[in-house]
């Protein structure tokens, strides 16, 4: 689990370091109207809604990141934890990511989901 979160802080700043070298770059090129990196980070909470999984709501927290190789093309990285009392979930997720127009970005690509019962420590 701490190698998950060293990994995540890692992409994290990676991330920001490149937002600042580019932002520089284009301004001097009008052309560009899109960021080429783009990070978001997420709380909420989650409900399973199979009766396998107990259907109660658990406290959710993920980042994503994507670089954006054109305005309409980009690849993305992704990652869910969600602790619930029982049982604790992370998904972890390769992407391929096409925005048709700025507001929706539609993502495929394969995923792994780790779950574990008991103590937050064995996940």
């Amino acid at each position: 689990m701490c190698r998950a979160w060293i990994s995540i802080a890692a992409l994290v700043v990676l991330a920001g370091r490149m937002a600042g070298q580019e932002a520089i770059e284009d301004h001097a090129d009008e052309d560009h109207h899109f960021h080429h990196n783009h990070i978001a980070a997420f709380l909420g909470a989650t409900t399973p809604l199979d009766k396998e999984r107990g259907g109660t709501t658990s406290f959710t927290v993920g980042v994503d990141y994507e670089r954006r190789f054109t305005a309409v093309i980009g690849a993305m990285a992704l990652a869910d934890f969600s602790f619930g009392d029982l049982k604790r979930e992370a998904i972890f997720a390769a992407q391929f990511a096409v925005r048709p127009i700025e507001a929706l970005r539609l993502a495929l690509g394969p995923g792994v989901e780790l779950v574990a019962d008991g103590p937050a420590s064995q996940l």
